[in-house]
């Protein structure tokens, strides 16, 4: 028995991510997301250690399932990265600064095994390059 498969150009790929991203309405009601998660803990990054890891001090990973990164030369603040780990095996995180380039290169050889996917505004830079 034998099976076509049926291949897309990577145009068509993203043209139909855009429309379904669209019909789930997913760029437009971010405001109900606002008050999600207020009541889970944030403690490490709250850290005076870690605040200057964090683009936005109001944007902060949850403790319960936050992205741990090894431990460099026995600093236990080294293992901190705005990032945590989302259901159905991915990572959700901030754009990385100039200050945290390291760390989050650091989070991908050490966690990520699969395609990386950056999503920004066009009209704003959010990522350092």
């Amino acid at each position: 028995m034998f099976y076509r498969v049926q291949t897309f150009s990577r145009a068509q790929i993203l043209q139909e991510f855009h429309f379904r991203c669209q019909s789930a309405n997913v760029f437009g009601s971010v405001k109900e997301l606002n008050e999600v998660g207020k009541d889970l803990p944030t403690r490490a990054g709250e850290s005076e250690a870690n605040r200057e890891k964090n683009r936005y001090p109001y944007i902060l990973p949850y403790d319960h399932c936050r992205v741990r990164l090894s431990v460099q030369n026995t600093n236990p603040h080294t293992d901190y990265i705005n990032a945590n780990f989302v259901p159905r095996d991915f990572i959700c995180t901030q754009g990385p600064l100039h200050n945290t380039m390291a760390d989050f290169w650091r989070m991908v050889w050490e966690h990520i095994r699969r395609p990386l996917w950056c999503f920004e505004t066009a009209a704003v830079d959010y990522c350092v390059h």
